[in-house]
């Protein structure tokens, strides 16, 4: 507790001092760095991320003054204790920072793009604090386009501590913030918005699938179709422009075949974007990564929907027991199935009169309902050792429709006429659903069931089902609502063919919001919010 306190009157007076511009930004870091020296590293985590906003506004304003962009490090890797740690530094003066760190004169820096080893040392206080390995790329060709260098130090907290002190003291050099890297790649053209935003998905992803897609945009599958369609179109403007200039000096049977050339370009890239918004799911993102798609069990009481949950989410995650009632509340938990992440829920077993429940039991039975009611993909689950008859009217659980019913602990009914009658008893009360016999005890019928669970989750996505997955590059709400713009001004240009004019005005503001995709062109549009907002979900050090 006195080691906290300590720590908070530290980081006060480093904002008072802050504030009131008393001292420069490296001498700010270099006296935090000798306070908070001896204290963990989750402390010196939690003190960075208080005054990193102090430290970079500080830093950006007088780097902005002189009309460059400071020099900043982070570390890139998770924080604790680990095998390898790996500190990113980028700007003006990461040459003359490795040249503090490891004790050499310019000439004797590292090839560039060679990791080599190297003793690194405090410039500030000159001792040796690890022997790591080293890599630099002189701007432009690193990842931020600018002069770059990465440390790699050994993953131990003490380790990690004295990097962060030795940079946090050199003179100038300052925390990143999250995706600052990022952003000054995107700044420097090394990456397009649609690349940014597939980097962000990489981060996020929690599925194959999700994965594939956003590694395709990543290495540029949609900037290069962008820059396709551009250049179509770009094409058919510039036919149309010259009808504009030149008719007067063309036969009539002349322009209608140039404008009929132009027409057919900007059909070809209206039938290539049309797939693509086929190909995007109806809500125009990729719902596995952005929402994970969710799938209920209910059924009555004792029932065994616990033992299936947890059989398909592979841990026990809600209680199992012989006691009726025994799930009280909705139970969460994140499953993959066939590639694809989904959120399974285990439910409150159903009675036909909840007025004899407790409140507890009553409440639970509510938020059962709920969830019930909103989640497309329903779950039925029967015990198929019970002599019930399934009857509609007054069954608890036949206000749903299921997608499948899962006739459970099959292993109790080893009999095949009585499972054939099972089958046609329900059969007829659910036409449409899909039937399985699946016993959670001995394994049996899993693999079937678990497979079309695979298979109706595949089948909510386009893309998913596409043979050839490189052709699906539409992954956010943003560039499928872009993408329909263009092509139905695309369908004005084309309604408008006969005055080129017009047809010439459509085409022009098709391809103003065509570069904002990849946030290309001379056209500025208002993205600064929404970039913000994809690179506060990036990593420090991203």
């Amino acid at each position: 507790m006195q080691r906290t306190r300590s720590l908070a009157a530290s980081v006060q007076s480093l904002a008072r001092s802050l504030r009131s511009k008393q001292l420069r930004p490296y001498q700010k870091v270099t006296q935090h760095a000798n306070r908070v020296e001896t204290v963990s590293l989750g402390s010196l985590s939690y003190c960075a991320s208080v005054v990193t906003r102090y430290l970079c506004s500080a830093a950006q304003k007088a780097a902005g003054a002189a009309g460059t962009r400071p020099t900043i490090y982070a570390l890139a890797t998770a924080p604790g204790t680990g095998a390898i740690a790996v500190f990113r530094i980028s700007g003006p003066e990461t040459r003359q920072v490795l040249q503090a760190v490891l004790h050499v004169p310019a000439q004797k820096l590292p090839q560039p793009r060679q990791l080599v080893p190297r003793t690194l040392y405090d410039p500030q206080r000159n001792y040796a604090f690890d022997r790591g390995m080293v890599v630099w790329f002189p701007a432009p060709a690193s990842y931020t386009g600018e002069d770059m260098a990465e440390l790699q130090v050994h993953g131990a907290p003490a380790v990690i501590r004295a990097a962060l002190v030795a940079l946090a003291g050199y003179p100038g050099l300052v925390p990143a913030t999250a995706g600052a890297f990022t952003k000054r790649a995107l700044t420097n053209g090394k990456m397009d918005r649609s690349q940014v935003e597939a980097l962000a998905h990489i981060i996020q992803a929690d599925s194959l699938d999700g994965l594939a897609l956003a590694v395709n945009n990543l290495q540029g599958a949609l900037r290069s179709q962008h820059h396709s369609w551009r250049a179509h179109l770009h094409a058919a403007m510039a036919i149309m422009e010259a009808v504009l200039e030149f008719g007067e000096e063309h036969l009539a049977h002349e322009i209608d075949a140039q404008l009929e050339q132009a027409a057919q370009r900007i059909r070809a890239v209206q039938a290539e974007m049309r797939m693509q918004i086929r190909l995007a799911s109806p809500e125009g993102q990729r719902p596995e990564l952005s929402l994970t798609p969710r799938i209920v069990l209910y059924g009555r009481v004792n029932a065994g929907k616990s033992s299936l949950f947890n059989l398909i989410g592979q841990r026990e995650a809600s209680i199992v027991h012989e006691t009726p009632g025994t799930t009280r509340d909705v139970v969460e938990q994140r499953a993959y199935i066939d590639g694809l992440a989904a959120t399974i829920m285990d439910t409150a077993g159903l009675r036909e009169t909840p007025q004899t429940a407790s409140a507890i039991e009553a409440e639970g039975i509510r938020r059962a309902r709920k969830v019930i009611e909103q989640t497309p993909l329903r779950v039925l689950v029967v015990d198929a050792s019970t002599e019930e008859e399934c009857s509609l009217e007054h069954d608890p659980t036949a206000a749903w429709l299921p997608s499948a019913v899962v006739l459970h602990k099959a292993d109790l009914v080893p009999d095949h006429q009585q499972r054939e009658a099972l089958r046609n008893r329900f059969s007829r009360c659910y036409r449409e659903s899909d039937l399985f016999f699946v016993s959670s005890r001995t394994g049996e019928g899993v693999d079937a069931f678990l497979n079309w669970l695979g298979e109706r989750l595949r089948a909510r996505f386009e893309c998913a089902k596409d043979t050839d997955q490189r052709r699906c590059l539409i992954q956010t709400q943003r560039q499928h609502a872009l993408l329909r713009v263009v092509h139905d001004l695309l369908d004005g240009a084309l309604q408008h063919l006969i005055v080129p004019e017009l047809a010439v005005e459509h085409l022009r503001s098709s391809l103003q919001h065509l570069a904002e995709i990849s946030g290309e062109g001379d056209r500025r549009f208002d993205a600064e919010d929404t970039l913000e907002h994809i690179f506060s979900r990036f990593c420090i050090g991203k």
